[in-house]
């Protein structure tokens, strides 16, 4: 699918939903958020520093059900602290981690 198609699809929703585990800063979770979709994740990895404000997170299935009902509930004062890096913003970051490396 292409990366248009897919920011299409991804648009026809209200909320994004993830339980990955183990998973560093998900490719499938910025896409999400990039087209402004509040997310329900699983408070693992680096989910947690991703998503920020933009989302709610859960600790398993016990409390998964009632913290989707708070997403829904409070859904554009989460939507509204989505704030997705630039490309630009982003290759800078890591062009200054590179230089800090470097510099060890």
């Amino acid at each position: 699918m292409s990366s248009r198609r897919l920011a299409k699809v991804l648009r026809q929703h209200d909320i994004y939903i993830t339980a990955s585990r183990n998973e560093a800063c998900s490719n499938a979770l910025i896409e999400a958020l990039t087209c402004g979709l509040p997310t329900l994740f699983l408070n693992d990895s680096s989910n947690p520093e991703v998503v920020g404000w933009g989302g709610v997170s859960f600790d398993g299935e016990s409390d998964m059900l009632s913290k989707l009902y708070e997403l829904a509930e409070y859904i554009e004062p989460h939507r509204g602290c989505i704030r997705p890096d630039s490309l630009q913003d982003v290759a800078l970051k890591y062009l200054f981690l590179a230089k800090e490396v470097i510099n060890i």
